[in-house]
């Protein structure tokens, strides 16, 4: 009997596998003889597991197509075969090629990749999903009205043929297409919202750069700076092209708490997936709105000067991770940006840019401002609002000392004596304006201190990791500069990128005499930096690691 054993193990497999391969013949199949058209599909699941859709006399096409849900097996992704070839063939083949001109999204926009093909000039495709995601256009190129066909299947083989249905679990596998003959009907930005700040209950949210807008650059002989107080230009005055053209002014923002968020199964760039979310769990409509712009505004966030829109949300849960995507009125939709709430204890206050410190959307340690917003509803959403404009004591010390850099700037003839090929008098300004609004409005970091400081750290400059927040506590009576206005309570600071000190070091004059610490001296103590060598980790992209990013981390204020 001991014999027997393997030939039965054997003989349950081959049932097994019989009882899940399968060739698929005849599937559901859905027509369309007019475009364009958008509309959910039959669903997939083990019952029915392929979907046959068929497009007739067509000289080009255009498809977006968006998985709304999944089955329990949220890894399996049914394949999506095309064909153009008459008669239509779903089998792609052996030595399929990438082909970026049908579509797909490459890893630089946050992506898994492009659409395969065939062959060089294949007429069979397989449309790669990412997050949920996939799209793919073909033109006749003047040779006429051709009939094109879409295999669905769910453990469909790159033949399109063989089917093994043992891992495609319960429930269903629901998709929302978007069909045209003239151009894609929705879409996707590689762009995503920016964050700002969060408190324990509010975040600062940030759109996508909209337009580039930057100062003028004032000539020799009439060389003038601009004063403490910017004045910000109007967006409706703005003539250049915007920045991220496929998003416009237009725009609405998603946020969902994580754990009702479609990231959860991968499908963060699911449209139809990012809707249902929204629509059930939403914590960014009007009932957790405090304020927002009303059209984009002139501002300096992120070393980009230009105009973008603001949100600051209300209502939100302590120590809570959120999801975030900006959607604008012509069905295009960002990819998805992650933040954290602070805990419960956190003091400090969201602070939006301004006349004088453009480049300040943050939280900083000022005087709450106690303003009480219900929503429409008469549901209380906060009891404070972000801060505007700073105290009187704040914008004096930031004025006059703007004035006083100014003042000594101009004592050289800006615009004909250059000190540098690169850098003008007015580009040293700006720089100088945002170290002192870093300096004198610093922002608060979390609530817990990095006793192990990146900044004194001696990581490889090829490291790759994330810095934790570069952190130190801050009293009423330990402050971090004893001529500067008192906190109204004691905060962790996240200190300054070093990248900050150095850019005003490089843009400006040497006779200036602005010098940045060294980092294996004292810059520690004031700074935030990664490893010891000059050539990387100050905080800035340019040097490899940036001091933040799109998963709601930043380890320095810069």
């Amino acid at each position: 009997m001991l014999f027997l054993v393997p030939f039965l193990l054997l003989l349950l497999s081959v049932v097994s596998a019989q009882d899940t391969s399968a060739t698929l013949s005849d599937p559901p199949s859905v027509s369309f003889s007019s475009l364009p058209t958008s509309v959910s599909l039959p669903p997939l699941n083990s019952s029915s597991p392929g979907l046959r859709l068929n497009f007739t006399d067509v000289q080009s096409l255009y498809l977006t197509l968006s998985i709304c849900s999944l089955t329990s097996n949220t890894s399996l992704l049914p394949r999506a075969l095309i064909s153009a070839s008459m008669p239509l063939s779903f089998d792609l083949g052996s030595k399929a090629v990438r082909d970026q001109s049908s579509g797909g999204l490459t890893a630089s926009v946050g992506g898994n990749g492009v659409n395969k093909r065939s062959s060089k000039d294949g007429t069979t495709w397989e449309m790669e999903w990412s997050y949920g995601f996939g799209n793919w256009s073909w033109s006749s190129n003047g040779g006429g009205y051709k009939d094109v066909g879409v295999l669905f299947g769910l453990g469909l083989d790159k033949d399109g043929q063989t089917l093994n249905t043992s891992m495609i679990g319960s429930g269903n596998v629901v998709m929302q297409l978007d069909a045209s003959t003239r151009s894609q009907q929705s879409g996707l930005t590689a762009a995503y919202p920016k964050l700002g700040d969060t408190t324990a209950s509010q975040v600062l949210l940030f759109s996508p750069l909209l337009y580039s807008s930057i100062q003028e650059q004032p000539t020799y002989p009439n060389y003038t700076l601009p004063g403490p107080q910017l004045a910000f230009p109007d967006v409706a005055d703005l003539t250049a092209a915007p920045v991220n053209s496929s998003l416009s002014k237009n725009m609405t923002l998603m946020v969902v708490p994580t754990t009702s968020s479609p990231s959860e199964i991968g499908l963060d760039l699911s449209q139809c997936a990012v809707n249902a979310a929204f629509a059930n769990a939403s914590v960014s409509g009007d009932n957790n709105t405090v304020v927002k712009s009303a059209r984009p505004e002139w501002m300096a966030i992120g070393n980009q000067e230009g105009f973008r829109t603001y949100w600051v949300l209300g209502g939100l849960e302590a120590g809570t991770n959120y999801t975030a995507w900006i959607k604008d009125d012509k069905d295009i939709m960002s990819r998805p940006a992650w933040f954290g709430t602070k805990n419960a204890s956190f003091p400090c206050q969201l602070t939006l840019p301004n006349d004088i410190c453009p480049n300040i959307g943050y939280s900083a340690p000022l005087s709450p401002n106690a303003t009480t917003i219900n929503s429409p509803t008469g549901e209380l959403i906060s009891n404070t609002t972000p801060i505007t404009s700073f105290p009187d004591e704040i914008a004096d010390v930031l004025a006059d000392n703007l004035q006083a850099f100014s003042t000594s700037l101009l004592t050289r003839a800006c615009g004909r004596d250059l000190f540098s090929h690169v850098s003008t008098c007015a580009d040293c300004y700006s720089s100088y304006r945002d170290w002192l609004c870093r300096m004198v409005v610093p922002q608060c970091g979390p609530d817990y201190v990095n006793t192990t400081s990146t900044s004194t750290s001696s990581s490889s400059a090829s490291s790759t990791i994330f810095p934790l927040p570069s952190t130190t506590p801050r009293t009423v009576d330990n402050p971090r500069n004893e001529d500067l206005p008192d906190a109204p309570y004691d905060y962790n600071e996240l200190l300054p990128c070093l990248s900050v000190c150095n850019k005003a070091d490089r843009q400006c004059p040497v006779w200036l005499g602005i010098r940045c610490p060294k980092r294996k001296v004292n810059a520690a103590k004031s700074y935030a930096f990664v490893g010891e060598h000059s050539s990387f980790g100050d905080g800035s992209a340019e040097l490899g690691m940036a001091s933040e990013d799109r998963w709601g981390n930043k380890w320095c204020n810069g």
